[in-house]
């Protein structure tokens, strides 16, 4: 129970600040993603994320972020990258349709409602929707 007491899912949106500087809220997620690294917390992301913070960095042109992103998220061992398989990403639609799709959130909120949900982790957003759908 100690490990996933010290796991943490990091939302894209935190991610993204925390590679762009420009970003208004890079100084939180900055706090955010450090104080987890230096508490020695376990940091998960999705596939989904990963493809969500790329495609958002590509289409803002940040190349330069998004290979620091890559770099970061495979160089450190205190983060674990989740893939959504066929069964996992029934689960999530399943989540979903009992909640009759409310509130509209993309399938990358929905897989982490679902893992925070089911896995009892710790869910880390600036999302607020995505706040209270966790509640």
């Amino acid at each position: 129970m100690e490990l996933l007491d010290k796991t943490f899912l990091i939302d894209a949106n935190i991610w993204i600040a925390y590679f762009d500087l420009d970003d208004s809220l890079n100084k939180k997620a900055e706090k955010i993603i450090n104080s987890h690294l230096k508490s020695n917390n376990f940091l998960l992301l999705s596939d989904y994320i990963i493809q969500e913070v790329i495609t958002v960095f590509l289409y803002r042109n940040r190349i330069e972020q998004m290979e620091k992103f890559i770099n970061f998220i495979y160089g450190n061992n205190d983060i674990s990258i989740l893939g959504i398989e066929k069964d996992f990403a029934q689960n999530i639609l399943n989540l979903a349709r009992k909640r009759k799709f409310k509130p509209k959130l993309s399938l990358t909120d929905w897989s982490l409602l679902f893992l925070s949900q089911t896995f009892y982790l710790k869910l880390l957003t600036f999302d607020k929707q995505l706040l209270n759908a966790n509640k």
